[in-house]
């Protein structure tokens, strides 16, 4: 069965927030000139990046089977 185009840009997506993600941990274990305010900033992007993440993959996709299941059954 062929990945739809939705899926595909799914996937993209999500590597893109996987390397995000990637970055800004390393950014939280930076000890160097600048570490204070580099730390300070990339903790609410990894928190917010995160919690997209979640949205993304649990979330979004419960409420979309929920909406489909109850317009199927209204139908």
């Amino acid at each position: 069965m062929p990945l739809s185009l939705s899926s595909t840009f799914m996937v993209l997506e999500y590597e893109a927030y996987q390397l995000s993600l990637a970055s800004f941990i390393g950014l939280l274990h930076f000890m160097e000139t600048g570490a204070d305010v580099m730390k300070r900033i990339a903790a609410p992007m990894v928190g917010g990046i995160a919690s997209a993440l979640i949205m993304m993959l649990i979330v979004l996709p419960a409420i979309y089977y929920y909406w489909k299941a109850w317009h199927i059954r209204g139908v």
